[in-house]
């Protein structure tokens, strides 16, 4: 999880995905099934709430196949107005 940026210290958790990604709508899947944790009826293209968003850190070769690009692409068509987030790319 990503924490709001003018929020007090949060703590995150990076946990691996539970399935074999072998592709983006795989690792999307895999991101629906980690939100439900924090929200019990999730829409299905919103992974945020006011406090915090889902984060992905990726590997060489899921930059290579274009993850990070289709990643940012997700979370900004799916951002509500007014919702600030630096989208910072680290590999």
């Amino acid at each position: 999880m990503v924490l709001d940026a003018m929020a007090p210290s949060g703590k995150a958790l990076l946990v691996p995905c539970k399935a074999s990604v072998h592709s983006y709508a795989d690792l999307l899947e895999e991101i629906r099934l980690l939100w439900s944790a924090e929200d019990s009826a999730p829409p299905i293209d919103r992974f945020y709430k006011s406090w915090g968003c889902v984060a992905a850190l990726f590997g060489s070769k899921a930059a290579a196949v274009g993850f990070p690009e289709q990643w940012r692409a997700t979370f900004q068509a799916a951002r509500p107005p007014n919702y600030a987030w630096s989208m910072r790319m680290a590999y």
